[in-house]
């Protein structure tokens, strides 16, 4: 299974398109039931975030996309 993760230049450019497998995602944490948990708590930060920050008034892409494609760049981790 995929998951397509489109990302929007802010300049109004082309799309770059991103996608990752559910495999990839998995090897990042033991079992679907922590990857679905840290990907959603990860999806919430990010909006917070969005929200705190009155720039970020036109998502790019959705917050799940983005702590998706962030675990898979190992920009966070699991801590258990």
């Amino acid at each position: 299974m995929l998951i397509r993760v489109e990302k929007k230049y802010k300049s109004g450019g082309k799309k770059m398109i991103v996608q990752t497998r559910t495999e990839d995602l998995l090897k990042k944490v033991d079992n679907n039931y922590e990857l679905v948990i840290a990907v959603s708590k990860r999806a919430r930060q990010i909006a917070d975030e969005h929200r705190m920050h009155s720039e970020h008034n036109i998502k790019q892409e959705s917050e799940v996309s983005e702590s998706a494609l962030e675990l898979v760049n190992d920009e966070y981790y699991v801590v258990k």
